[in-house]
């Protein structure tokens, strides 16, 4: 499948921006969402299963969620900046970054453990997704990128929204150059980002596997076998565990009471909302807010580690 046809269903969301440093353990690791390598200045050497990449000067990297991958570093003098991002929009960003900061060590195990949090990776296993930008093109990639950088490790007024749209030109940019490779994503990974794509956009309304399959244009028997050998779960158990991790989400922010929570995850009403949350997680939505906002509040201090 051609590469244009996964373009206008990106809507990319930045987690996390640092530079990669010395300390870095020679390693293998997975990890959940994924993470774009610029190489302003030294080399880097990325190794997969299949494939090892050797970064330079200009060149840029693309690593799928849950593939296995090492980093090594190969020059002294080096600025490799990297970013973390959801290629697709998702909702539970602060829920992820909370696992990892409490098990980021969980990273180097043989496979990841919290299946809900693993993005949805398109491209095929064999996909190159590296690319060397040249000339004028390079020097013009090379300044968004340390000024995506710096929006988003100051966090002034607007730099949500200023750091998307950097990023964006920097993805336009990069997938340009990309498209002129071969095919390289599978029709049914892309189908299964649709899928996913619709539970998230509407996950305030009661979603059933029907209109899914409507929305699509397939037959829902087909749509659930297929999700359920990407994702190890029917549609149904991943619409629940969305509306959860939502939920844990929402409830994170004080301003926003349990009336609103109901309206924005498809529930009628606040005892509803409160039931379905408490037979899943054990404990009603405003015990769970009362545990989890200290934890919250203490995590906003964080160093800016690859993870």
């Amino acid at each position: 499948m051609k590469l244009e046809s996964l373009i206008n269903h990106i809507n990319p969301v930045i987690r996390k921006i640092g530079v990669q440093n010395n300390e870095w353990p020679d390693k293998k690791r997975i990890i959940y969402d994924y993470e774009m390598l610029f190489c302003i200045k030294g080399s880097l050497q990325v190794i997969e299963d299949k494939q090892v990449h050797m970064l330079k000067r200009n060149d840029c990297l693309l690593i799928p969620p849950n593939k296995k991958h090492r980093l090594k570093l190969t020059s002294k003098d080096h600025l490799i900046i990297w970013v973390h991002f959801d290629l697709f929009s998702s909702f539970n960003q602060r829920s992820l970054d909370a696992s990892l900061r409490n098990n980021h060590l969980d990273l180097f195990k043989k496979e990841l453990e919290n299946r809900v949090f693993i993005r949805n990776n398109v491209f095929k296993s064999d996909a190159d997704l590296k690319v060397s930008f040249e000339d004028e093109l390079a020097e013009d990639l090379t300044s968004k990128v340390l000024n995506l950088r710096q929006v988003f490790t100051d966090k002034k007024a607007f730099y949500v929204l200023e750091s998307k749209c950097i990023f964006l030109s920097i993805l336009t940019s990069y997938f340009k150059e990309l498209e002129k490779s071969y095919d390289l994503i599978h029709e049914e990974d892309l189908l299964e980002v649709l899928i996913s794509q619709y539970i998230h956009e509407n996950i305030h309304e009661k979603i059933s596997v029907a209109e899914i399959g409507k929305q699509v244009g397939y037959h829902p028997d087909y749509l659930n076998r297929l999700f359920k050998q990407k994702k190890a779960c029917s549609i149904r158990t991943y619409i629940t565990d969305y509306k959860l991790m939502t939920i844990k989400e929402l409830l994170l922010n004080e301003e926003m009471n349990l009336q609103e929570i109901s309206e924005m995850t498809g529930f009628s009403s606040v005892n509803y909302l409160s039931k379905f949350f408490k037979s899943h997680v054990g404990i009603r939505p405003i015990q769970y807010r009362k545990v989890n906002l200290q934890n919250s509040t203490s995590s906003k201090c964080e160093k800016t580690t690859n993870i």
